[in-house]
């Protein structure tokens, strides 16, 4: 595609000006020819249009390797409209149609850059000579599928800066609300014969709309004026989302745009939509993430940072006793001789390390927001496998303490005739059973983690991406690993109780069996 931009007429023609992109006369001797005519055997990057700070080429190719281009020499310098960030933007993206750069500084073909524009960017100047204000007269907010009409300007003294509230009054009806079914039923052009009426029998209506295709406004004359809407836009900042979990992209311009910002859906949070309170529990990122502030140190963190540490601190320290002493308890011969004592031990070594993997999670969580640590490939397999780790072993550890109160029910049952030699190899089946289907379960989790980079705000997250389907899976599975060892501890203890009732009645009848309960 060859597209030419018209500059101010001048009075002459140099040799150089011939065959640059930029038509300088409409006209020449009278014919409709012009400088710009007749150029195919005239390259665009030529030793006049090289480096002249002039895009002469359709994809720049004549200002690439140029001394004051920092991209050079296969790329233009860049501010991301989604980002906000440098970056360097090839040549294939140059004037391919989707706007990258803040102000459509890449798409000069339909975004001309002004010289000395204000940053406002008050006007904006199409290739002919003719300059439109961009003006804002009618502005509508979409919330929760409705439409509400925040702005109607009748006053062109308006300054630029304002501010509105949205009030239910203010909501724009749909024609489902105006119109019988027997008028909806009609075409389109049919119906729309009919949309002088709302305006006319009920005067609280300021706008409404018929969901495909006309917008309309009641003005002060209570007659409807119509235009043509777009219902069906889809915020996506022109095919590249930035944002996750169907986050929509808003920009401030749809022809050139030079920022963007983001909605996220119902129970979705972050700057970039990654985060989720759906689910069981939440991770330690949504929880601590946003307050821990990159580059800066330690000492100057917020208080919730220093605190959270003490605290993780002080629980690692108590966890880390607390574990060695159970290992050294549980390692006797004597309570090794049954199969209550190889869970009790399994039970202490799997929280034990459970402990050290959230200090671990913690410690990495403070030393990556901080940007500390940086290496991607560490950070990635820590995203990976650290959470995945941390809720299989107190998963085992719950399973193990189950099978505990399992095993001594089966004691109190079977009383002398209870064979401790089968019930520690059992125990050991059992124990390998726990730890590979436990982690079984969770093999879901490390496939779908992955490190997100938010280069707006400096940051690294570790984001898990589910599908519906998946989510319910996972919900599943976590709440089956917390239910269903508290049942079984629940149901085994007042078993315990029951029989351990029974037997005392046996030996002591002067004691009813309420009162041994």
């Amino acid at each position: 595609m060859s597209v030419s931009f018209i500059r101010p007429s001048i009075s002459y023609l140099s040799f150089q000006s011939l065959c640059d992109n930029f038509i300088d006369h409409t006209r020449i001797d009278q014919f409709n020819y012009t400088d710009e005519t007749e150029c195919q055997d005239w390259p665009c990057s030529n030793a006049y249009t090289r480096c002249n700070r002039k895009w002469n080429c359709h994809n720049a190719a004549d200002e690439t390797n140029c001394p004051d281009n920092p991209c050079r020499p296969n790329g233009h310098p860049c501010i991301s409209i989604l980002t906000r960030n440098f970056t360097c933007l090839p040549l294939s993206r140059i004037n391919d149609g989707i706007v990258d750069c803040a102000g459509g500084y890449d798409e000069q073909n339909r975004c001309e850059q002004i010289p000395n524009s204000s940053i406002q960017l008050t006007y904006r100047c199409f290739n002919e000579t003719q300059c439109v204000q961009r003006e804002v007269h009618i502005i509508f907010v979409e919330f929760h599928q409705h439409y509400y009409l925040a702005l109607l300007q009748t006053n062109s003294s308006l300054p630029w800066k304002f501010s509105t509230r949205i009030i239910p009054q203010h909501r724009c009806l749909s024609i489902r609300e105006v119109f019988p079914n027997h008028i909806q039923s009609l075409s389109r052009w049919h119906h729309a014969k009919q949309y002088h009426i709302p305006c006319q029998k009920r005067s609280n209506v300021t706008c409404f709309y018929d969901d495909d295709y006309f917008m309309c406004l009641c003005n002060m004359d209570r007659h409807a004026n119509c235009f043509k809407f777009d219902f069906s836009h889809i915020y996506d900042c022109f095919g590249y989302n930035y944002y996750e979990n169907e986050g929509r992209c808003f920009v401030d311009n749809r022809t050139c745009p030079t920022a963007s910002s983001c909605l996220c859906k119902e129970c979705y949070f972050g700057s970039r939509c990654q985060f989720t309170t759906n689910g069981f529990g939440l991770s330690l990122d949504i929880i601590l993430g946003y307050s821990i502030q990159p580059k800066v140190h330690f000492l100057q963190q917020p208080n919730t940072v220093k605190i959270s540490t003490a605290v993780t601190a002080v629980v690692f320290v108590i966890g880390l006793i607390n574990g060695i002493l159970c290992v050294i308890t549980f390692k006797t011969k004597e309570s090794l001789a049954v199969g209550s004592g190889l869970y009790l031990l399994a039970a202490s070594i799997t929280y034990f390390v459970a402990i050290l993997l959230f200090a671990l999670k913690f410690l990495f969580l403070i030393l990556s927001q901080m940007a500390i640590i940086t290496n991607q490939s560490f950070l990635s397999s820590i995203c990976v496998y650290m959470d995945m780790l941390l809720k299989s072993f107190l998963a085992v550890g719950e399973w193990l303490t189950a099978f505990v109160h399992i095993e001594r029910m089966w004691t109190i049952k079977c009383g002398v005739k209870f064979n401790k030699q089968k019930s520690k190899r059992i125990a050991k089946n059992i124990i390998f059973g726990i730890f590979i289907l436990t982690f079984l379960s969770f093999i879901h989790d490390p496939i779908r983690r992955s490190l997100l980079k938010d280069t707006e705000e400096e940051r690294t997250w570790c984001v898990i991406r589910y599908s519906s389907s998946m989510q319910t899976y996972a919900s599943f599975i976590n709440i089956l690993h917390f239910l269903l060892p508290l049942c079984i501890n629940f149901i085994s203890t007042i078993m315990i109780i029951v029989l351990i009732a029974r037997e005392k009645l046996r030996t002591r009848r002067e004691t009813t069996y309420q009162e041994h309960i």
